[in-house]
């Protein structure tokens, strides 16, 4: 039975959960799930995640960098920067799931009558 509270919380590693997460936490009823779970985590574990996108934005550079005219040398900046610069370091992609927040936005902004004089 440890094992298997083991395995189902292990889903949540990485994460800053609350006692009341923790105690609503899915656990796996069989070692057969565990072991499913466990394969399903290795597939999305962010490390492989991470790896594949870098590999994709690799080949996106070696299209997209000649195309306006930068070197290899000016990509390999342009990244070493990305890596290293405390501001471009926050620089994320944006997902299809990705909802920025919106900041200062004012409601009723867009009404028409708004503007009528």
């Amino acid at each position: 039975m440890a094992a298997l509270v083991k395995a189902g919380l292990g889903l949540l590693d990485g994460t800053e959960i609350s006692w009341r997460e923790i105690l609503a936490a899915s656990i796996p009823v069989s070692a057969g799930m565990a072991d499913a779970l466990a394969k399903m985590r290795e597939a999305y574990a962010p490390e492989k995640v991470d790896e594949e996108i870098d590999a994709l934005v690799t080949k996106l550079d070696a299209i997209v960098g000649p195309a306006l005219g930068l070197s290899i040398s000016d990509i390999d900046t342009i990244r070493k920067h990305m890596n290293d610069d405390p501001f471009l370091q926050r620089v994320r992609p944006r997902y299809p799931f990705f909802r920025p927040r919106q900041y200062g936005r004012r409601k009723n902004l867009e009404r028409k009558d708004r503007y009528v004089a």
